[in-house]
């Protein structure tokens, strides 16, 4: 089902609209093999010189998907699709839901129920604070 290469990848998967620059806090910590995927909309479509910066940092590749349609919750429901893509690549991946958005749970339990490794975290940092990283650098 999967990629062997893509053994031990993390996604990060950022409800943008959900959390802003706050829910990048901690990608300067993020590795080479780690991807973190920006969803917005254009109800959050823009980037200050400061965080671009900030992004660009990052060992993590950084991805960004505009949701481009109209409809309530689509950004959520794109989003979740695309964790069963990403979980039907990779088996093995670890994916981590990067919003406060208590929707996702549900998303998260389905998956969870399948072995699938997914976290719902509030920002980037939630996860690797467990690592003893260093603080971030980006405040709110």
């Amino acid at each position: 089902m999967g990629d062997k290469k893509n053994k031990k990848k993390n996604y990060y998967l950022v409800d943008y609209e959900n959390v802003h620059k706050s829910g990048l806090n901690g990608i300067e910590e993020l590795r080479r093999t780690d991807t973190v995927i920006i969803f917005y909309s254009e109800n959050a479509d823009s980037l200050s010189f400061e965080l671009h910066h900030y992004l660009a940092q990052s060992k993590a590749v950084v991805k960004y998907i505009k949701v481009d349609t109209d409809g309530k919750n689509a950004l959520d429901f794109q989003l979740s699709s695309y964790i069963g893509y990403l979980i039907g690549r990779n088996e093995h991946c670890k994916c981590y839901i990067v919003s406060n958005d208590k929707g996702y749970h549900n998303v998260r339990d389905f998956w969870k129920k399948r072995d699938a490794k997914i976290r719902m975290v509030s920002c980037i940092r939630s996860q690797t604070d467990n690592s003893g990283l260093k603080k971030s650098v980006l405040m709110n």
